[in-house]
């Protein structure tokens, strides 16, 4: 009994703790959207404010402190400004959009390449599931489960 309530009041520890976390940031990010700067709202509590590298949409983020949550979430905001709540490594994060650039299509070959490349993967992967959904349903599948399963049973043995 005991090692499991040291277990539940852990669990319930961290659990609370995180819902905490999560309602200072809220805290943190509607004072930041009613006019106060991020870092004297997030001095009030001790908690550091740090300026990151500029992010694109794919792969890394190009900076260790920024997690893809909130890479994600910076990438759902409209403009410059905005201010953003998501889940970091060691807690929650509050962050404002300081600009947006656009990139410049012609200039940027690796982006246009990087697009191009997930574009036609993509584009391929749903050809293919429309067409087995279609063979699906125009043909019956049975699947034979005794000779697969003889198939492998002969090469073990």
């Amino acid at each position: 009994l005991d090692t499991v309530r040291e277990q539940v009041v852990k669990g319930w520890t961290e659990a609370e703790r995180a819902k905490r976390a999560k309602e200072k940031a809220e805290a943190i990010a509607k004072q930041v959207r009613d006019g106060k700067k991020l870092a004297a709202a997030a001095e009030a509590d001790k908690l550091s404010v740090a300026e990151t590298k500029p992010l694109d949409r794919y792969g890394d983020t190009g900076d260790d402190s920024v997690t893809k949550a909130l890479r994600d979430a910076l990438f759902r905001a409209t403009k410059a400004g905005d201010v953003v709540v998501a889940q970091a490594d060691k807690g929650w994060a509050v962050a404002r959009l300081s600009k947006i650039e656009a990139p410049d299509a012609k200039k940027d070959v690796d982006a246009r390449k990087k697009i191009a490349d997930a574009l036609q993967k993509a584009y391929g992967n749903e050809l293919f599931a429309q067409f087995d959904a279609y063979l699906r349903q125009r043909f019956e599948i049975v699947i034979d489960a005794e000779s697969i399963d003889a198939l492998f049973t002969s090469q073990n043995n």
